[in-house]
């Protein structure tokens, strides 16, 4: 009898302890949120080098960023002298750089948003992307999968019908327990991997962790790669409440 009871009193502690791990597991969607706010805050600050490598040239461009929320964006391009003043706005879906050679303001259209951003393996979509993976993907867990010594979820994410995005479907694995995206592949529309992004180093920023160097590949160009580090990053910082404006493109953040 004292067995019997023993028994069911241990299947019960084994069914809470069961469920407590069901009720602690995020959703997909609680998953690609919280990776996605990874890199921002409430606002960001962040000073980064990218390198663009092809089998005829390297160049490495230098800048500053600013973010606010997933709307918000601005970036100063410092270096090399050619560039220095080149400045982009993104609000919304939106996009605007200014040229200072020729002093002009360009908005940049829905038409060009896949296009190379400054000659690299990012496009402007990576740029402008607010909550385009929240609100024009549905997602699913795939798996779990091991990257760079990590255990992550394998996430795949299918374009909602008419949404405005570049990829049809993209496959990333996230981190459990940092939620840093180690890797992403986007596929073309004849479902063949077009360019993959993999994050190969994490730092410890403002309590969260962070990728600080990531490399973009693209299939179409076999020998290119563009890498970006982060050499530094605050989050949560004031930001004048004029930075994120059209006029602020010819002035640029000081």
């Amino acid at each position: 009898m004292r067995l019997s009871i023993g028994l069911a009193i241990l299947g019960s502690l084994l069914l809470l302890a069961t469920a407590a791990a069901v009720a602690a597991e995020p959703t997909v969607e609680e998953i690609i949120a919280k990776s996605d706010d990874l890199m921002r805050g409430d606002t960001s600050f962040s000073e980064l080098t990218m390198k663009i490598v092809t089998p005829h040239f390297e160049r490495e461009v230098r800048m500053k960023a600013w973010t606010q929320g997933r709307d918000k964006a601005f970036i100063q391009v410092l270096a090399p002298a050619k560039d220095a003043g080149v400045t982009f706005l993104k609000l919304g879906r939106e996009m605007w750089n200014y040229l200072p050679n020729v002093e002009r303001t360009v908005k940049i259209p829905p038409s060009m948003m896949s296009q190379s951003w400054m000659g690299s393996d990012f496009s402007n979509n990576d740029l402008a992307r607010s909550d385009t993976m929240i609100v024009d993907y549905t997602h699913r867990i795939a798996g779990e999968e091991n990257v760079g010594g990590d255990l992550c979820w394998k996430i795949e994410s299918t374009a909602k019908p008419d949404a405005p995005v570049v990829h049809d479907r993209i496959v990333s694995w996230v981190a459990k327990g940092t939620y840093v995206v180690r890797r992403a592949q986007y596929f073309d529309e004849d479902n063949r991997v077009a360019r993959e992004m993999t994050v190969d180093q994490i730092v410890a920023v403002g309590g969260r962790k962070i990728g600080s160097h990531m490399v973009m590949t693209n299939a179409k160009k076999p020998g290119n790669k563009t890498e970006m580090w982060f050499a530094k990053m605050q989050f949560d910082l004031k930001i004048p409440p004029d930075t994120f404006t059209q006029r602020n493109l010819t002035r640029g953040v000081r």
